[in-house]
């Protein structure tokens, strides 16, 4: 990962913020009780935050 300007990874993750991760349930498979839906939603949201964030720097910097 690059190191991003904090407000970079600020914006997007108000972005994603804006998305309740209530609608992204129905992806979970329902037979596994055992699965933290909750823990699996959360990481994937800051995956996505961290792999948005590395994406606009990288353009934002070719663009410079």
């Amino acid at each position: 990962m690059m190191t991003a300007p904090r407000e970079i990874y600020d914006a997007v993750e108000y972005h994603l913020d804006c998305y309740s991760l209530d609608q992204f349930e129905h992806l979970l498979p329902e037979d596994n009780e055992d699965l933290d839906g909750d823990e699996i939603l959360e990481r994937a949201k800051e995956e996505a935050i961290e792999e948005m964030t590395d994406r606009i720097y990288c353009d934002l910097e070719a663009m410079g």
